[in-house]
């Protein structure tokens, strides 16, 4: 199963949302669970942010390798689920008229129990990329406990 997860640059929510998703699925050893990441508007190959490497090492969690690149039609096709982090996300996704089942889209707080959107920590400091990750962290828990009934 792959799970993509979406965000817009591709450099803080969904990159530390897509590794500590396979750390989670490393651990259980469900090798059968691969996790990506990609962005609405994002470059080929930037680093990820410095506060969101900040925040997934004291997690051990190393995003340092990471490489942001844009959403495609093959990555959509690919992947079993896509995770949004907002719904204006979920909307740029179904408005490029790739063909998808827009109910393999899923809203990362729909993990939590609602609609909420996943703020964008772009540009704050370790208090606001921790506060961030810790409302991702617990959707994707949730997220994790939930898989197989995807």
């Amino acid at each position: 199963m792959k799970i993509l997860f979406v965000c817009t640059g591709n450099i803080c929510r969904s990159p530390m949302a897509a590794a500590y998703f396979n750390y989670l699925c490393k651990s259980a050893n469900k090798k059968n669970i691969i996790a990506d990441s990609a962005g609405i508007y994002a470059y080929n190959d930037n680093s990820p942010s410095v506060e969101a490497v900040k925040t997934m090492a004291k997690y051990k969690i190393d995003i340092t390798k990471h490489n942001s690149k844009p959403i495609t039609e093959k990555l959509i096709s690919s992947s079993n689920i896509i995770i949004v982090m907002t719904n204006i996300h979920k909307k740029s996704i179904i408005a490029t008229g790739i063909p998808i089942n827009d109910k393999k889209i899923y809203l990362l707080n729909h993990f939590n129990g609602g609609d909420k959107d996943i703020f964008d920590p772009y540009g704050g400091n370790s208090k606001t990329y921790e506060v961030c990750f810790c409302e991702m962290k617990k959707a994707l828990d949730n997220l994790f406990l939930d898989i197989d009934k995807l």
